[in-house]
């Protein structure tokens, strides 16, 4: 291929505008394989199933001034290093959802105390009560 760009046929200027042409050719094609491979890693990340474990209950959750909170109406204490996740499994400090009620699946520690939150959408709530319903 590279001895198109000395024949003879060809002047200098068309040599060069051919040579051009054959990058950005490859340079799109390159840009299109790189688009093509990022696809599938962005389509996971969005259908990615959180782990929510077994023992976790459902309810609805009220935080107020940590550590307290109020779990389907009675007074409940979170753990000093309580984790809360929201809807994209991103960690919120307890502080951000002060009087915000939520439906949720939790654990508790040893002492009772809530150790591990998720904040659930419509269809993780269908899924962790028919889960519940599997169980027994």
């Amino acid at each position: 291929m590279a001895t198109i760009f000395r024949h003879p046929k060809f002047s200098p200027a068309a040599r060069r505008a051919l040579r051009l042409g054959l990058q950005a050719l490859g340079a799109l094609a390159l840009t299109v394989v790189v688009a093509l491979g990022s696809v599938p890693a962005n389509a996971q990340i969005q259908t990615q199933i959180r782990p929510i474990p077994e023992a976790a209950k459902l309810a609805r959750l009220k935080l107020g001034v940590f550590p307290e909170a109020e779990i389907d109406g009675r007074r409940i204490t979170l753990g000093p290093g309580v984790r809360i996740f929201n809807r994209d499994n991103m960690l919120v400090v307890p502080a951000a959802l002060k009087d915000v009620s939520s439906v949720v699946a939790y654990t508790t520690g040893s002492l009772g105390e809530i150790v591990t939150v998720w904040i659930l959408d419509e269809a993780e709530v269908k899924s962790i009560r028919a889960r519940a319903r599997k169980s027994g």
